[in-house]
């Protein structure tokens, strides 16, 4: 019952954030975007696989991309370990209402994206509110989450994979990053 109370509270204030005044933002074709945000579940191992072809294609292009996933487990599993470009957010990174308020999760929402892309299947409230609290030009979600506005939401469905949802990406932001 408390975590209930706890996450009811969460998503109330994280709906209750002011809208941010963005203006108008042109949606880019992929090859201009140079900086990339990408969230993650944090126990899906074959998500974490396709994550990783698609920052190898960004690593090709030079292109620079943070990911980040939060984890409240006690040990980080083994898949986000072999990956030391995965910033895993825990537990102490948080305050009561889940927000992050570690100094490497400020420095994630604070820093200027040219793409924030949420390929999170799970609802999680740690990566609601980096996506709310992100300065990113432009906001992708796949899923319509509560207290988050995205930029472009692409419906993919629910059960859609994550490599299904890179592929509407290049899709729908161009014909890739590699002709």
């Amino acid at each position: 019952m408390f975590a209930g109370l706890k996450r009811w509270w969460s998503k109330k204030r994280l709906r209750g954030l002011p809208i941010a005044k963005r203006g108008l933002r042109p949606l880019r074709p992929l090859a201009s975007c140079m900086n990339f945000l990408i969230l993650l579940d944090p126990e899906d191992v074959r998500a974490c696989e396709q994550v990783d072809l698609f920052v190898q294609e960004l690593k090709k292009e030079h292109k620079r991309f943070d990911v980040c996933t939060c984890s409240i487990a006690k040990e980080i599993p083994r898949h986000l370990r072999e990956h030391n470009y995965i910033m895993v957010l825990h537990s102490l990174d948080l305050n009561w209402y889940a927000r992050p308020i570690s100094e490497r999760a400020q420095w994630i929402t604070r820093n200027t994206y040219d793409l924030l892309v949420d390929l999170t299947h799970e609802e999680s409230l740690p990566l609601l509110w980096i996506t709310e609290l992100s300065i990113a030009s432009i906001k992708v979600g796949f899923e319509e989450r509560s207290g988050v506005r995205y930029d472009l939401l692409i419906a993919s469905g629910a059960r859609s994979s994550t490599r299904e949802r890179i592929e509407l990406l290049h899709q729908y932001l161009g014909d890739g990053l590699s002709e």
